[in-house]
């Protein structure tokens, strides 16, 4: 049975890019312990990891986990719409019928364009930003993007291979 046939409920599924989640969870150095506080509750296999499991694959890991969860929700829902992440940030009527598809009519190009220049989260430092400049609050310089680093793209594709089969992917694995 579809879980929302009783409720006007509405969802929808923004897939990320495997190699910028990957990238990220890099820079923020997810699973080795420097992560800062949310690394303690970061998601781990029930069985615990293989000693040899590296932190490109642990991050990966968490990526197919999260996506293959929603996956497995989604399939119940009779009013779902999935997106990928790029696309979004690439086609800003994307955007606007998406938010008209949830009930917001306010929302236009305009507004959409403002909302995306604001780039809220592109550096590697959470502290507020003055909504001028974009610079940190406590006098950081805003970093723009956050850095790209160096790790195998078929590292990763083959680990999501192994780990996540769906259609849904083929956007991603060449």
């Amino acid at each position: 049975s579809e879980l929302n046939s009783s409720f006007d409920s509405k969802f929808f599924w923004v897939i990320r890019n495997p190699y910028d989640y990957v990238n990220s969870g890099l820079c923020r150095k997810w699973y080795t312990g420097s992560g800062g506080i949310w690394d303690a509750f970061r998601e781990k296999p029930k069985t615990g990891w293989k000693t040899n499991t590296t932190q490109l694959q642990k991050i990966a890991w968490q990526w197919c986990e999260i996506n293959k969860i929603i996956e497995c929700q989604s399939k119940h829902l009779k009013n779902l719409r999935i997106y990928y992440f790029e696309d979004l940030i690439n086609d800003k009527k994307l955007i606007v019928d998406l938010a008209a598809w949830l009930g917001g009519t306010d929302l236009d190009l305009e507004a959409v364009s403002n909302i995306l220049n604001m780039q809220i989260n592109v550096g590697k430092y959470s502290a507020p930003r003055d909504p001028v400049t974009g610079d940190h609050i406590f006098g950081e310089i805003n970093l723009n993007k956050t850095e790209k680093i160096a790790f195998s793209h078929t590292d990763v594709e083959e680990f999501i291979r192994s780990n996540w089969k769906s259609s849904l992917l083929e956007r991603y694995l060449t």
